[in-house]
């Protein structure tokens, strides 16, 4: 430090206002002293930021909506044990292949075509259709290994034409009236074929939407116009049947006023003859 005091003296500096100087264990610490302390700092800095940079290589990630699977970049291979949410401390050259833990949504709309669009099918007496519906899916830990197995990452394109071909298989045994007059019931028939059938290949079906039918616009016409006949019928059953109930209360009534006639007259017959006998 004096060295260097000395040379900054010689080029025109008062050593007694040096900028820089540091006082420092009783002696002064030029500005030589201070340029190693930052060189030192910026090393330290340099250092710290490297090992962050390695313990993030070391360390990989599982959503909290995730589970993973444990995959060496490097040997192209993949561990059957699941992780769930958290980070792991897998090394280098590793990441997880990761699959939705919660209910994950796939829809068959005319509204969008990421998964076909709207299901095309046709009825037991013949009729094309086109259905609007969704469901949702989850995949459970214990099936998320043997799922990767068969499937690998593409496994939702299997879900996707496994519920197409259950969803044909129950609307091909329906008669185009049946989903006018028992939708619900139809409703409840699809949800069990996909759960059954999804179950098959590793998934969880929990609910199922069936929002719209679309058959043929003269059927539709002639559906609606029996509709109408059906509730004009119900209508006349009714009225007919609260005509009925009318008439019979009032032979009731009528029957009750006869019968106080008939006691009213016994009455005053009898109060006659007593009064004679008087």
């Amino acid at each position: 430090s004096d060295v260097c005091s000395s040379d900054l003296t010689n080029m025109g500096y008062d050593d007694d206002n040096l900028l820089g100087k540091v006082v420092y264990g009783g002696g002064a610490l030029g500005v030589c002293g201070l340029g190693t302390c930052v060189a030192i700092c910026v090393i330290l800095a340099v250092l710290g930021i490297g090992i962050f940079i390695f313990i993030m290589l070391l360390v990989h990630p599982v959503g909290y909506d995730q589970y993973g699977l444990d995959y060496n970049t490097f040997t192209k291979e993949v561990k059957d044990n699941v992780y769930d949410s958290g980070l792991y401390w897998t090394g280098m050259f590793h990441s997880f292949i990761t699959f939705p833990k919660f209910y994950k949504s796939i829809e068959f709309s005319g509204s969008t075509s990421e998964y076909g669009g709207q299901l095309r099918s046709r009825t037991l007496d013949g009729l094309n259709m086109y259905i609007d519906l969704s469901f949702q899916y989850r995949i459970t830990s214990a099936n998320v290994w043997p799922l990767f197995q068969k499937f690998g990452k593409e496994y939702e394109q299997i879900f996707v034409r496994v519920a197409r071909d259950a969803l044909r298989d129950v609307t091909s045994k329906k008669n185009a009236t049946e989903f006018f007059e028992d939708r619900s019931t139809i409703g409840d028939g699809m949800l069990a074929a996909v759960q059954s059938a999804l179950a098959a290949v590793h998934a969880d079906i929990g609910y199922l939407q069936l929002r719209k039918v679309d058959l043929p616009n003269a059927y539709e016409t002639i559906i609606e116009q029996k509709e109408i006949v059906n509730q004009q019928i119900s209508k006349a059953q009714y009225e007919k049947l609260e005509k009925q109930v009318i008439a019979e209360t009032t032979v009731l009534v009528s029957e009750k006023q006869a019968q106080i006639i008939v006691i009213d007259a016994a009455a005053k017959a009898k109060a006659v003859i007593l009064e004679a006998v008087a």
